[in-house]
């Protein structure tokens, strides 16, 4: 019999008893009770790379780090941004995206995304999502937290957690989940709404402007809209997390339909972006009729993450449950699964799934195609009341090898929202920095460029070319700085050089 591996980690230690393979047969009506499968031993991973993760401190404040998929060389990257939350780096690993607030988050609920050089270290806001505030026929930006926005009808945030690289890089894709509170002047204001909206902002630019795609329909609490997006490898295209009517059957009537989740494929400009739908979630409903016993089962498809060769997508199926004979009828989470479907839509499997009400946030494959990585942690309860999502703080990251579904601990809790880079751990090294001389006056100003932001550099000097000594070190707050030195009267001529720590 196999054992659970030494190295796994507390969830799923809870987990290994409701742990089941691929390739069983489809799933009966209800499902509550999971097979008995233990986690086999830690194996032997071919894959290389890096990934790249959220840690979570006390709330908000979260950090990103990155691991070698041994497991090794654990480090926190060092980000110009306030509490940077579900990092994605580009396929080739040179560039890191993360959502956070900015500049103005002491007056705005807003986040928006901003894009990191790896090599380099310099950061860029790619996005341009303010508050605004309405009545109910102009829309002002709220970025000086004035006047008052409760006296006006309709206040908007942005929160575009997901996100997506292109190709080349040259643009980013977000699922922004806009909220949208709304009252009457004077009356009381009502809760937010929130729908995904797909837009495409190219990067670099100065004022960020983005191509409007499309608006998903209402994320509600049995629906998780919003909650995932990549970009294809090779063409132009999105898959994108969005609410849909599912089919639904039943024992008292026709099929119908009901609220779910699915995949959906978009291109990522024109008139039309809306191209198919990938996946096919079901609901099902069950009734006695001589007890009143009420049994039902949605499913809601996310986290999408297709392959480095264009040819698979990866997604989270979680299955919600709720039983009249149990807390009222209250929704529960029986089941969370990662499964794996071809493009185009067919070969569409379970690779693994989970119970224990635990909950998977995010996928991510292995440039070779042969592992995913993905989090797990016990939903999140908040003063009774069960969350659609897990607890970040319990939050443990695993690889799962495709061929024979065998597991492996990669990081301890809190980590959460896997990234792979292909690249090694240790990064290109920065490039040195552009150094120019001139006079002005009484002192020589040294333009520096091409600084890496928060790196600290030695300015040396020397007179003869062979006895360099260190006049000063700097700490680079902008990618262009200068230098001032007072000329020297005893000292003819003098060289300069810059390195970098």
């Amino acid at each position: 019999m196999n054992t659970t591996p030494p190295q796994a980690g507390p969830a799923l230690k809870r987990a290994f008893p409701s742990f089941r393979r691929k390739a069983q047969p489809p799933s009966p009506p209800l499902i509550y009770s999971l097979a008995l499968v233990l986690l086999t031993a830690l194996p032997v991973s071919g894959t290389t790379g890096t990934i790249y993760y959220n840690s979570y401190g006390a709330p908000p404040a979260k950090t990103v780090r990155a691991i070698s998929v041994d497991g090794t060389n654990g480090r926190e990257i060092s980000l110009p941004v306030p509490s940077p939350a579900l990092p994605v780096v580009s396929r080739d690993g040179r560039w890191l995206l993360v959502s956070s607030g900015g500049p103005l988050a002491s007056v705005m609920l807003s986040q928006n995304v901003f894009r990191t050089d790896l090599v380099t270290g310099v950061t860029t806001q790619a996005t341009r999502f303010m508050d605004t505030y309405s009545d109910g026929i102009t829309t002002y930006e709220n970025h000086n937290g004035e006047p008052d926005f409760d006296t006006y009808s309709y206040y908007t945030t942005h929160l575009p957690n997901h996100k997506a690289f292109s190709p080349t890089g040259d643009r980013v894709a977000t699922l922004d989940l806009a909220a949208v509170s709304g009252k009457q002047p004077g009356g009381i204001r009502l809760a937010a709404l929130q729908s995904p909206v797909l837009e495409v902002y190219p990067v670099p630019q100065t004022t960020p402007v983005a191509t409007w795609l499309a608006a998903g329909s209402e994320r509600t609490g049995v629906n998780q809209a919003g909650d995932g997006l990549d970009w294809h490898p090779t063409l132009e295209q999105l898959v994108g997390t969005f609410r849909a009517n599912i089919p639904l059957t039943t024992n008292y009537g026709p099929p119908a339909e009901t609220e779910g989740t699915i995949l959906r494929v978009y291109a990522t400009s024109g008139a039309s972006p809306s191209i198919r739908p990938l996946t096919t979630p079901t609901a099902r409903t069950y009734i006695d009729f001589s007890s009143g016993l009420i049994l039902s089962e949605t499913e809601q498809d996310y986290a999408p993450s297709i392959s480095q060769d264009g040819s698979k997508v990866a997604y989270v199926r979680n299955t919600l449950a709720s039983d009249s004979r149990v807390a009222g009828g209250a929704i529960r989470l029986a089941r969370c699964a990662i499964r794996i479907i071809n493009y185009n839509g067919t070969g569409d499997y379970e690779l693994a799934a989970f119970g224990n009400n635990l909950w998977i946030s995010k996928v991510a494959w292995s440039p070779d195609g042969t592992e995913i990585a993905f989090d797990i942690a016990p939903r999140l309860i908040s003063n009774g009341l069960e969350l659609q999502m897990g607890n970040m703080a319990q939050s443990e990251i695993y690889i799962v090898r495709v061929s024979d579904v065998s597991l492996r601990f990669l990081a301890a809790a809190p980590a959460a929202f896997p990234s792979w880079s292909p690249l090694g751990f240790t990064q290109v090294p920065a490039e040195l920095p552009g150094v120019r001389a001139t006079r002005a006056g009484d002192v020589i100003e040294l333009q520096l460029s091409g600084l890496t932001i928060g790196r600290k550099f030695d300015i040396e000097i020397t007179t003869d070319l062979e006895d360099w000594t260190i006049d000063r070190t700097i700490t680079a707050a902008t990618v262009n700085q200068t230098v001032s030195f007072p000329l020297s009267p005893i000292i003819p001529a003098r060289f300069f050089r810059v390195r970098p720590r």
